[in-house]
């Protein structure tokens, strides 16, 4: 397969769930960004952080420098998880946009045409159906993408308490 292929079969795809599908295609691509920055943050700013924090926690070990600084480390391994839910909740409804968009253009051919003609009412379905299934799944990929995430930041908040809790025994 090559890549005009592919790419006929994408706009032929999107041309059939109509508009809304750009829309949902658009807040997957920034979901995509925001999450390859998470990721980003989390393997390779992450641990210059922690060295950082662990070397200016050492320099000046009072319990309040540690609670800030695993404040500060907290906010930057947790960056962007707010705006991924954010999105990963919005792409279902614009699913949801996309179904009622498409039951209007159904309702849309049967005034004009009757239901009578079931070749026209099933292009206005299927424009119903796309969006839907395609906010639900990317929605569902987004929660496992976000939840692998969400583990990781766990990971490098424990790991940076132990290493604090390492350097004032």
């Amino acid at each position: 397969m090559d890549i005009s292929t592919l790419s006929d079969a994408f706009f032929e795809f999107m041309t059939k769930g109509g508009s809304v599908l750009w829309a949902i295609f658009f807040v997957s691509l920034l979901s995509a960004f925001v999450f390859m920055q998470s990721l980003i943050n989390l393997f390779i700013n992450a641990p210059i952080l922690q060295k950082k924090l662990l070397n200016d926690f050492v320099s000046n070990p009072n319990n309040y420098n540690r609670q800030r600084l695993q404040r500060h480390a907290r906010q930057e391994y947790y960056y962007g998880f707010t705006i991924l839910k954010f999105f990963i909740a919005l792409l279902p409804l614009f699913g949801l946009l996309g179904t009622v968009t498409g039951m209007i253009d159904v309702f849309d051919v049967m005034s004009h045409f009757g239901n009578s003609n079931p070749r026209l009412m099933a292009a206005g379905v299927a424009k119903a159906i796309i969006p839907t299934m395609t906010g639900m799944a990317l929605a569902v990929l987004g929660l496992i993408f976000y939840h692998l995430l969400f583990n990781l930041a766990q990971k490098r908040t424990g790991q940076l308490t132990h290493a604090f809790n390492g350097v004032t025994q």
